[in-house]
């Protein structure tokens, strides 16, 4: 617990389960979860550029959730779901470059990032994997 506590007091937190193939309980989906300080005054400019993001996910046949959570002291909470690291890497790819990705990282201050399942391949799997922080899945179950 103190080092889960120690990591989110560092800021930003990068954590992945790489060894998912040693898990007899790990699945092969990818979700992430993402805590944002929301900087800018206009919630309407964040909510339209949310708005543009959704439309674009929507296409992808491998996300199964994509949620945005806007709280009264402004902090955005973001949960994302892929039914693997191919379907996240899809979404990486569709939405990495547009205007509306680069719109929405300038209206937010990033707080934690945390990568659950896997492997993850896709652009953040490099840096994830060098952190040396790796989360194995101990118990649960994913339908």
């Amino acid at each position: 617990m103190k080092k889960i506590v120690m990591l989110l007091l560092t800021g930003l937190v990068f954590a992945v389960n790489a060894h998912a193939e040693d898990n007899a309980l790990a699945s092969k989906s990818v979700h992430w979860y993402i805590k944002a300080k929301v900087i800018t005054e206009n919630i309407d400019a964040l909510k339209a550029v949310i708005s543009e993001l959704v439309e674009i996910t929507k296409t992808e046949t491998g996300v199964t959730n994509y949620e945005f959570y806007l709280s009264e002291n402004n902090m955005l909470y973001v949960f994302e779901r892929y039914l693997n690291s191919d379907a996240g890497a899809v979404h990486d790819a569709n939405v990495g470059e547009t205007e509306a990705m680069k719109n929405i990282f300038s209206m937010l201050e990033p707080k934690e990032f945390v990568l659950f399942g896997g492997p993850y391949e896709g652009p953040w799997g490099d840096y994830i994997k060098s952190q040396g922080i790796s989360p194995k899945l101990i118990g649960g179950f994913n339908r």
